[in-house]
């Protein structure tokens, strides 16, 4: 049996409002940094290609950014279990998502929680 597989994305999401249709269907998208510290978007659409073209998918995403719930859904229908982001339009105060991120990933890893009750819990006690 292969160890579960976690994903997980801390930084900026964004809503892609583009007018232009073919930039728009590429989705909404994370921001990342390149090597020499300049942006670069990394649209939903460049998810599911990777995800296409993957010999398995990973077993908990977890993308802690604003507006994440575009990209989310590409992991859902790529098969994986268990997917943690934020509602389309919906932005997270930093405090917050660092608090949620510790404790969840403390319940897991170090109380042994199955995911989905950490989440539970951390959900209620927020």
């Amino acid at each position: 049996m292969n160890p579960p597989v976690v994903i997980h994305f801390t930084g900026h999401g964004e809503e892609n409002k583009e007018n232009d249709p073919k930039e728009n269907s590429k989705g909404d998208y994370l921001l990342l940094e390149t090597i020499n510290g300049s942006t670069t978007w990394f649209y939903r659409s460049d998810i599911q290609k990777i995800l296409e073209n993957a010999d398995r998918v990973p077993e908990l995403v977890y993308v802690s950014s604003c507006t994440s719930q575009q990209v989310g859904e590409i992991f859902i229908k790529a098969g994986v279990k268990h997917v943690i982001c934020t509602k389309k339009g919906l932005e997270i105060a930093d405090k917050a998502a660092i608090y949620f991120g510790k404790r969840f990933y403390w319940l897991i890893f170090a109380e042994g929680k199955p995911i989905c009750k950490a989440f539970k819990i951390v959900i209620e006690e927020m």
